[in-house]
């Protein structure tokens, strides 16, 4: 399946227009979120079983299955959400703040059971509020994503729109919950939204010569993705820095 993404212009010399200032945003925008997910879905593609059981679907509709994939969902149920605050740092030291609210719901997709997993991000730049707001369709039973719709508005006017089904094995950049079983250590932090005792989990890799450090905090106690705090180092400098504001449900 080919996914259709915006592609924002070369920076012009003059200041750039209106047209081009939103496209710039809508960039900034997706790559703060492909930064937040990059650490969870890298972790995960290193951890998860290859071992992939035959779901067995419930009988009872409106019952809540238990997952039988290997991505086992942490605390994944109707009514769950975390508000989150990411701080992305450019090169020259500007910081680029977000806030990202993850809640999940029911629903279904050409008759099948789903999970809803909504993904809401804020930014505000120059007086302007843009949001992104993307829906995946999760099967109740193998927890594989089988459909997705993305908008992104500047201050309430919808500037791009896609909506598709996710071929089967692909992710289409669904963030998963931490397993907690792979933690190297455990640490007491703080975070806006209270003091937890977390799983550390810490991973480095090297391209092109930059070493590059995602270290995760994780909690069972936080629900959808478990993740209480975030920080990437790269080069030896700070990248981007993500940590849990809220939660409920």
């Amino acid at each position: 399946m080919k996914t259709r993404t915006p592609t924002a212009a070369p920076h012009p010399p003059s200041p750039p227009s209106k047209k081009d200032s939103r496209k710039l945003l809508v960039a900034a925008l997706l790559l703060i979120i492909i930064i937040v997910s990059a650490g969870v879905l890298f972790y995960l593609s290193t951890s998860q079983s290859s071992a992939n059981p035959t779901p067995t679907p419930s009988t009872a509709p409106t019952a809540t299955p238990t997952p039988t994939g290997s991505n086992q969902m942490t605390n994944f149920k109707a009514g769950t959400w975390v508000n989150y605050t990411a701080t992305t740092y450019t090169e020259n030291g500007t910081a680029i703040e977000s806030r990202m609210n993850y809640a999940v719901a029911e629903g279904s997709h050409k008759g099948v059971a789903c999970w809803l997993l909504k993904i809401e991000t804020l930014m505000t730049e120059n007086a302007s509020i843009v949001r992104t707001l993307t829906t995946y369709w999760i099967n109740k039973y193998t927890l594989e994503g089988v459909h997705f719709k993305t908008q992104a508005y500047m201050d309430g006017q919808l500037l791009f729109e896609d909506e598709d089904d996710i071929s089967p094995g692909a992710s289409e950049g669904i963030p998963n919950p931490i397993n907690l079983s792979t933690a190297t250590s455990y640490e007491t932090i703080t975070v806006p939204a209270g003091t937890f005792n977390c799983g550390k989990i810490t991973i480095t890799s090297t391209v092109a010569g930059t070493k590059t450090t995602t270290t995760q905090w994780a909690s069972a106690n936080v629900p959808i993705l478990g993740l209480v705090k975030q920080e990437v180092v790269s080069g030896g400098s700070l990248l981007m820095k993500m940590e849990l504001m809220a939660y409920g449900g």
